[in-house]
């Protein structure tokens, strides 16, 4: 597969050679994403940090569990914060530093596809919560989260670099999947692997309150945050490949619009 002459993974690599400063980027956006829920949770049912970490899910579930006035106006920030900032972060991978998105559009686009995120993981959640006792019950939660994650792969780059709805970024995400099925396997489940490789060696050390396991977490939402950007950065540059070799189309009207 090439792109412009060079190698795709060529590619993916000057890529992150050049835009390596925005880890740093992905691992704030992943430490929000990560602390809010618990935040949220704790609110409503004040426990050791380590417990609530166990157990909480989805960050809409914490408000299922617990509702109250401050969670809900913390996981609300939060996804609003979320959607403005992933915008910025995406249109930096592609082009130069910005901190939110190109408009209105883009922004209620990512929004969008972040909630729909959001009800799809609490289902899976639900899912997992009744079944449990199951012995197929993991490996059946853990199929349809490949393929719920195959499917929202793209959608939220499809939003900001080609300026799509999200209903129609997401049928464009399983375009991009269909059109590059075996990269999108490998980068998938190389960041899902890695991610609980981590979560193994760390998870089981959480025990007490935020003053015990503070160190751990910081190290936790770092590495994770680092698998997030790399995988991040394959998955723009397979879908733009996509897009210049014309395997999709490049947006929903062939004017221009801002990244």
């Amino acid at each position: 597969m090439e792109m412009n002459g060079q190698s795709l993974v060529g590619r993916i690599a000057q890529t992150l050679h050049a835009r390596q400063f925005l880890v740093f980027y992905a691992i704030g956006l992943f430490a929000l994403d990560f602390t809010a829920p618990l935040a949220a949770t704790s609110l409503g049912d004040p426990r050791p940090l380590s417990q609530i970490f166990t157990e909480s899910g989805a960050g809409i579930f914490a408000l299922i569990e617990n509702p109250t006035a401050a969670g809900i106006g913390i996981l609300a920030g939060s996804l609003l914060a979320l959607s403005w900032l992933r915008c910025g972060y995406i249109r930096s991978i592609v082009g130069r530093l910005h901190l939110g998105p190109a408009g209105a559009r883009q922004f209620l686009g990512m929004l969008g596809i972040m909630l729909i995120t959001q009800l799809v993981q609490l289902g899976l959640d639900a899912l997992q919560r009744a079944i449990v006792a199951a012995d197929w019950a993991g490996i059946l939660v853990a199929l349809l989260q490949l393929g719920v994650s195959l499917f929202l792969l793209y959608a939220d780059y499809a939003v900001v670099i080609s300026g799509l709805d999200p209903f129609t970024a997401l049928y464009r995400s399983w375009q991009t999947v269909r059109a590059n099925l075996m990269p999108s396997l490998l980068i998938i489940v190389a960041a899902t692997l890695l991610t609980m490789l981590i979560a193994l060696l760390i998870d089981p050390e959480l025990d007490g309150g935020l003053g015990d396991v503070a160190g751990l977490l910081v190290v936790r939402v770092v590495a994770i945050g680092a698998v997030a950007f790399v995988s991040d950065v394959a998955l723009i540059v397979v879908y733009v490949d996509s897009v210049e070799r014309g395997a999709i189309p490049p947006s929903r009207r062939r004017s221009g619009h801002r990244r």
